[in-house]
């Protein structure tokens, strides 16, 4: 309960009290950590929003990632988690690849408090990350990031990223980065458009030296328009294998 009384040069006072709820810990979402939609798939990228916590913010600054920053740990079935970022409001960690479909739980912990929610886990659930105005975080085949000052030209390459992109040939460990020989290549059967118009996608699978960051090497179609475009992915036939649409401009 909180008090406030008021007083003027004439001696008249006022005085009001206002009673303050402290909630318990809870844990707001988890979501794909790209498209921040409620769709995970194992391996991915995610976010878990929380309150009632008193983390610092700390981003992690080694591979493999630790699995306590800040004093926050994230365990699935007593599995603890890798983390990318914590604060008092938001974790970003990797899931484990062996997840189950369905439903999970997870639990977060810290200064002797902690919090459990349930999720949904599905086959694949790509999500293209994004910057600005919902543009892709896409490379173009020069290495430029693809914005409105450097479109990609049609029939070049273009680079996206994206995570959630399910099973893979060859599996990277949890909080490890992924090496370049072998390739990791998602198993599934994949298609793109661009403005709604198919595009070749020429390799998609986990990114080299990062963690459970993935990329799709998509052909502009030779035939495109100048424009600004929704790029898409769909991995798999179910409705959760298609990826949010951010933006990317061609010449």
């Amino acid at each position: 309960v909180i008090g406030a009384t008021a007083y003027n040069t004439k001696g008249n006072t006022a005085a009001q009290q206002i009673t303050v709820t402290v909630s318990a810990q809870q844990i707001g979402g988890l979501l794909d950590g790209a498209s921040f939609v409620p769709a995970v798939a194992p391996g991915s990228i995610v976010s878990l929003f929380i309150s009632g916590f008193s983390f610092p913010t700390a981003a992690a600054g080694t591979i493999p990632l630790p699995n306590n920053l800040g004093g926050a740990s994230v365990t699935i079935a007593g599995q603890a988690l890798p983390f990318f970022y914590v604060s008092s409001t938001q974790l970003n960690v990797q899931l484990p690849w062996d997840l189950p479909a369905g439903a999970n739980s997870v639990t977060v912990s810290g200064g002797g408090v902690s919090a459990t929610t349930s999720f949904n886990v599905v086959y694949a659930a790509p999500g293209i990350f994004t910057f600005g105005t919902n543009r892709a975080v896409a490379q173009n085949q020069d290495g430029t990031l693809n914005d409105v000052s450097n479109p990609a030209k049609a029939g070049t390459y273009a680079t996206v990223y994206l995570t959630g992109i399910g099973p893979m040939d060859n599996p990277v460990g949890l909080g490890q980065a992924t090496p370049s020989q072998p390739l990791s290549r998602a198993i599934a059967a994949t298609e793109a458009t661009v403005g709604g118009t198919p595009a070749y996608i020429y390799f998609i699978g986990m990114t080299p030296g990062s963690v459970g960051l993935a990329q799709a090497d998509i052909q502009i179609p030779p035939a495109l328009a100048p424009g600004t475009y929704s790029i898409q992915i769909q991995i798999g036939t179910l409705a959760t294998g298609l990826s949010n649409a951010p933006l990317i401009t061609t010449n």
